[in-house]
Order: C-alpha cells, then sequence, then structure tokens
C-alpha cells in the first residue's frame, strides 16, 4: 500500500480469500475446531451450513485515487471480479454479465455447498436453480476442458465493446 500510495497511476487492491485457511494443528485437530468456531477437523463432518460459515471472509478494497466504493456485505469471489470492473469503469467480459444475471438462482456452487441467491446453504442445488447450475457446469466445463464452443465469446475482447464508453 505505501509503494501504490503515490503511484502517479490509479490503483485498486483487493485482498480477499474464498475460504479460511486450513491451519492444522496435528494430525486430528485445527484452530477452528479446537477453539469450537467448527463442529470437526474434518470436512467430511461439515453440513452445508457449516461450509458456507468456513467459505465466508471479510475482504478489504484500498485505492489511491479517492474512490467512495460502495462494498457489498456479501459478494462471491466469482462475483468480486465483477465488482472490481464495475468499480474501475473498465469494460467486462460477457462471462461477468451472465454471472450477476445467476445470481438471483446462485451464488455459489461447489461439489458439497450450494448457495442460492437469497443466500441459503445447501448439500445440493435447489429445484429453482437447476437449469442455472446447469449452463453453469457446462460454461465451467468448456472453458477448462472443454473445445472453448463458447468460451471465447464469453472472454474476447473487441474495440467495438467500448463504443458510446
Amino acid at each position: 500500500v505505501d509503494y501504490f500510495e503515490d503511484c502517479d497511476e490509479p490503483v485498486m487492491l483487493v485482498f480477499l480469500g474464498d475460504h479460511l485457511p486450513g491451519l492444522y494443528l496435528d494430525g486430528k485437530d485445527t484452530v477452528y475446531s479446537r477453539l469450537g468456531y467448527a463442529s470437526s477437523p474434518d470436512t467430511e463432518d461439515w453440513d452445508a451450513e457449516e461450509l458456507l460459515k468456513m467459505h465466508q471472509t471479510d475482504y478489504v478494497v484500498w485505492n489511491n485515487y479517492g474512490a467512495d466504493l460502495t462494498a457489498p456485505e456479501r459478494v462471491s469471489v466469482t462475483d468480486m471480479a465483477a465488482q472490481m470492473l464495475d468499480w474501475a469503469g473498465l469494460w467486462k467480459p460477457l462471462w461477468f454479465d451472465w454471472v450477476e444475471r445467476s445470481e438471483a438462482d446462485m451464488t455459489l456452487c461447489r461439489e458439497r455447498l450450494f448457495v442460492d441467491g437469497a443466500g441459503g446453504p445447501y448439500d445440493e442445488p435447489t429445484e429453482e436453480s437447476a437449469e442455472t447450475v446447469s449452463i453453469y457446469r457446462s460454461l465451467v466445463y468448456d472453458i477448462l476442458y472443454g473445445e472453448h464452443y463458447i468460451s471465447g465469446a464469453l472472454t474476447d475482447y473487441t474495440p467495438e465493446d467500448d463504443a458510446g464508453d
């Protein structure tokens, strides 16, 4: 922060994490289980509510240009990138538009934890979110492992994207 404080270019720093760190004390305990914050050191023992609790962290946003940034109380790591682009007034790839629209149905989709748009934790996706989850899984698969049928369109930038800005 000291280095960037006097930088001539606008700088925004965001410090965040997508889950609390493991912090194992020995083979049988973690800091969280020993302090009673987690019911067990074994994540397999955790229900959706406890998984959500362990996936919530605070975040800090700082900038050197005096912007008054309105930071949401809760934001998913996936949506944080879209939030940062909004704060910076930059173009957002189509992927982030989709992420923002999908947040009405889901804010987190993991193997054992699903969080709906209202923030409710579940072991699996809700019936109301099935279509959104299916699209999400297909998009992520295409981006990571697939033939990139749609990922290019979701992430490509063209100068026309700035038209009217």
